[in-house]
């Protein structure tokens, strides 16, 4: 497969990112933004003379871009601060913001986007999002993709800070999520773990068990575990599963909607998942029964300081499905 079709690139080629006010630095290259000279930007590129694409030399140089103004609402871009400034002017989406509302706290909303109906901007988003994730992204084919997006105020504004993308047509793993970013100025505000948890809970609404799309980035990765732990920690310790003495990897899977290998990942984290020999086969060693140890899942919340309250995020009145 053709990793330049994804954008992937072993080292960064754009330094920093000024979105609307923020500037900050990017984590990972993405060839996307350019035209095939690595030197022009692509919407710039394609209106370029046919005799001066042939004359123009490809950097021998890492970064090919010193910053990338991007729009804080509708994530088009440019290499010029005038233009960009003249863009955020008239932007429709600073007051106006593509999709439905599926869910509304007191801070964040979360909006349904269509790819298929806004496919400029959602393009322009998993473009963005390519610069802060280390494994392929979606960027074309986005008419197969519902985003859920989500939105907080900056400067009195609803202002996107990150999002997750879904796959319309499932296939046999039945995913629920196939992308996830939360743009670095909102690392710190536990959106991750809300964008996870509504694709759990639309997960829950269509009663399947579900869960990523493999495989995760490397802070893809951490969060997951770090999620599916917190839940299956609170589970044992304080819920459903409190008094229970046997249960099986499938039965919890079938509660929480977890996949089984996601529920072993999580319990195999904790260091609370023991291999117990039958009594009936004592020297047998490839016979045994898994015990999950709550001694060793209050261990890693007291270990790790993990605040189990934090965790249940959504009401009765806050997800709208419909």
């Amino acid at each position: 497969m053709n990793e330049n079709f994804y954008g992937v690139l072993e080292t960064r080629n754009i330094d920093r990112v000024q979105v609307g006010d923020l500037e900050y630095q990017t984590w990972y290259g993405n060839s996307l933004y350019f035209g095939n000279d690595c030197k022009t930007l692509g919407y710039k590129y394609s209106h370029l003379d046919s005799r001066l694409k042939k004359v123009v030399k490809k950097q021998p140089s890492d970064i090919w871009l010193d910053k990338l103004y991007v729009c804080g609402h509708c994530f088009k871009y440019t290499d010029e601060s005038e233009s960009m400034e003249e863009h955020r002017q008239c932007c429709k989406y600073a007051t106006k913001q593509p999709g439905r509302v599926k869910y509304k706290d007191s801070q964040y909303t979360i909006r349904k986007v269509k790819g298929s109906r806004h496919e400029l901007f959602t393009q322009c988003l998993c473009l963005f999002a390519k610069l802060f994730l280390d494994s392929k992204s979606i960027f074309f084919s986005v008419e197969n993709f519902d985003f859920y997006v989500v939105y907080g105020e900056v400067d009195g504004r609803p202002t996107p800070m990150g999002y997750f993308s879904k796959e319309i047509l499932q296939c046999f793993d039945e995913n629920n999520l196939g992308c996830i970013c939360v743009f670095p100025p909102y690392q710190n505000r536990k959106l991750g773990t809300l964008l996870i948890s509504f694709s759990y809970e639309l997960s829950r609404y269509q009663g399947i068990i579900s869960g990523p799309e493999h495989p995760l980035s490397t802070f893809g990765k951490v969060s997951y575990i770090n999620f599916w732990s917190k839940y299956l920690a609170h589970e044992f310790l304080y819920g459903r599963f409190r008094y229970i003495e046997n249960i099986t990897i499938d039965e919890i899977a079938r509660y929480t909607g977890f996949r089984q290998e996601d529920v072993v990942t999580a319990l195999e984290s904790m260091h609370a998942l023991r291999k117990v020999p039958l009594q009936d086969s004592p020297g047998d060693s490839n016979k045994f029964s898994l015990l999950v140890s709550k001694t060793a899942m209050e261990q890693w919340v007291t270990g790790k300081n993990v605040n189990l309250e934090s965790l249940r995020i959504f009401d009765d009145h806050a997800v709208i499905f419909e």
